[in-house]
């Protein structure tokens, strides 16, 4: 995978064949990474719109992270 932005912290996104995962850091007193593939429309919107757009959806991603909690990425080989 080669990392594409990296926000110690915040997120990361990383690209590998064309597949974007994005790495959020979550939570309160416990913090938890969430990572998960962009969809098709989601790296479309990177493509176009570049790093404000990841910034824009790790945000949503951190607030709400139940709505991604389906998507989740358990182990990468």
């Amino acid at each position: 995978m080669k990392k594409l932005i990296n926000k110690p912290w915040d997120y990361s996104l990383s690209e590998s064949n064309g597949n974007y995962m994005l790495e959020v850091l979550c939570g309160g007193v416990a913090m938890y990474q969430l990572k998960i593939w962009l969809n098709a429309s989601e790296k479309e919107n990177y493509l176009k719109k570049g790093s404000g757009y990841i910034d824009s959806l790790s945000k949503s991603i951190q607030r709400s992270p139940n709505l991604y909690k389906d998507r989740s990425v358990k182990n990468i080989s």
